[in-house]
């Protein structure tokens, strides 16, 4: 598997894992859907840049490191299928509420939180 194969791969896995769709993820990552789909069809005639695996791992909760070790796996074939954890997928979905939330909104959640915690 080339290394644009095993982006594409990964992006696939993971958002079917995740119940994701494309448009999802590509908000979650700050990259256009436009770019997204091309990145998936195949039709980047030219090496992806860092600057876009870098927000691809942040739109998988990965730092830029692991996202490469994860490439590499499934490059050398050792990855069929990345299922990803309930947990990862709770957290996704955590996280998606999260920025949505205004920071006044934010502050209540995080001392209602912190009561809890006590």
């Amino acid at each position: 598997m080339t290394r644009e194969q095993a982006i594409i791969k990964s992006i696939e896995d993971y958002t079917r894992n995740s119940r994701m769709t494309y448009s999802e993820f590509a908000r979650r990552c700050d990259i256009s859907r436009a770019y997204i789909n091309k990145i998936i069809n195949g039709e980047r005639g030219q090496k992806i840049s860092y600057i876009y695996l870098s927000k691809i791992a942040k739109g998988m909760n990965m730092e830029f490191e692991e996202y490469q070790k994860l490439l590499e796996q499934y490059i050398n074939g050792e990855i069929v299928e990345n299922k990803i954890s309930e947990d990862k997928i709770i957290i996704n979905e955590i996280l998606d509420i999260l920025q949505t939330i205004d920071e006044k909104d934010l502050l209540l959640v995080h001392a209602f939180v912190s009561k809890l915690k006590n």
